[in-house]
């Protein structure tokens, strides 16, 4: 695929020449099987690969916060191809199932287009040097060919240097509009060796990191204390709304998003009041568990900034190691022991609390009966609510 360089900064932060992209993508297809075939022609060495791997956007897994694929002999359905001067040519199945790329080399910009079942997906180009791209554009036509319906459906990126180092990736579709600040802009940081330090979003959020394990160990270690300081104020502060009646729990609700800042993990309150009345009702002990039968009516979340950023820190340092999956059972893991610290702090006079009280942590899709629930709590408070049949 070769276009004409197309590029006028001045109309750029209004709107691109939608026909134009249009125009690309409609080449695309009607030369599909040519694209094609100079493509896998020109691929000299195959790797298959866990995840995605690669991509030719400048730094795209340090600011989506992601870690890359391993390479693998197993036949995952995942590949990569690449021409005898190791450039990507060929991309198969990396983030769009049944999703393939071809990818060709002209003077002054990069194209690929990306096809699923031999149909026109979207077009990319990186206009400038291979490895120093001034801008991209990608334009996303499916599910078909019609300017109306596609002419807004593009992403733009300007890359910009200082010092020959990439300082700034700005997305001018977006600036200026507030519900878009975090994908406006982003910053990144080098370390005095040159090296990438740092990447931050236009709303100032951490995308990157490169520190190392025993830092993310050290961090870890010195946010138990710090949360379990913070939750002791945040039930405190709850136990201040319900002066009518005393708390039996305390419970934290991780989200599925981890950045999702001062609502991960989301607290709330279980009534000693609201709890005698299901086990009258005589509701099973799973449905005391249940924070939309317990109905409790006042919700908060972290609010210190200073401790926000550094468990956003953390959170990153976990999901560029492993992923999401892995980051989602680190931060599980995490604020099991927080839990665990909490229910062995002695708050006799501080909290008008039930003997029985006790702190827990729960997500969407946990099982109650593997005890996944219970680790948070230390054994003589799992014998007392066992005793009262409160327990699963």
């Amino acid at each position: 695929m070769n276009v004409d360089v197309f590029y006028d900064k001045k109309g750029l932060t209004e709107m691109i020449d939608a026909q134009y992209y249009l125009n690309i993508c409609v080449d695309a297809q009607e030369h599909y099987e040519r694209y094609k075939k100079e493509a896998e022609d020109s691929v000299v060495r195959t790797e298959f690969v866990t995840d995605k791997r690669y991509d030719l956007a400048p730094y795209w897994f340090e600011r989506n916060t992601d870690c890359r694929g391993e390479i693998t002999e197993e036949d995952t359905g995942v590949y990569y191809g690449f021409d005898q001067e190791n450039r990507l040519r060929v991309t198969y199945c990396d983030f769009l199932i049944d999703g393939v790329g071809y990818t060709s080399y002209h003077p002054d910009h990069i194209i690929t287009g990306l096809y699923v079942r031999e149909k026109i997906d979207s077009i990319k180009i990186f206009y400038g040097k291979v490895g120093k791209p001034e801008h991209s554009v990608e334009y996303d036509v499916m599910p078909g060919l019609d300017l109306e319906s596609t002419k807004d459906r593009y992403t733009i990126e300007e890359y910009i240097y200082e010092e020959e180092r990439l300082i700034e990736i700005r997305n001018p579709k977006y600036v200026g509009k507030d519900h878009y600040q975090h994908i406006a802009n982003t910053y990144l940081k080098y370390d005095e060796s040159g090296e990438l330090y740092q990447i931050y979003n236009g709303m100032n959020q951490m995308l990157y990191n490169n520190m190392n394990e025993s830092q993310a160990l050290t961090l870890r270690t010195a946010l138990i204390t710090e949360a379990v300081t913070e939750s002791i104020n945040l039930l405190k502060e709850s136990a201040q709304k319900f002066s009518h009646d005393r708390l039996c729990y305390f419970g934290l609700y991780l989200s599925n998003d981890e950045f999702s800042g001062g609502s991960d993990p989301e607290y709330y309150s279980g009534l000693e009041q609201r709890r005698a009345k299901l086990l009258e009702d005589k509701k099973c002990e799973y449905t005391l568990w249940n924070d939309t039968q317990m109905q409790p009516s006042w919700f908060t979340g972290i609010e210190n900034k200073g401790l926000l950023e550094k468990l956003r820190t953390l959170y990153v340092y976990w999901n560029l190691k492993g992923g999401g999956l892995y980051c989602e059972k680190e931060r599980q893991d995490f604020w099991q022991e927080i839990a665990y610290s909490f229910n062995e702090q002695d708050l006799t006079g501080q909290v008008p609390v039930t003997d029985d009280f006790f702190v827990f942590v729960h997500w969407e899709g946990i099982e109650l009966y593997n005890g996944e629930l219970q680790r948070a709590i230390p054994e003589a408070k799992l014998s007392i609510l066992q005793a009262k049949g409160l327990l699963p």
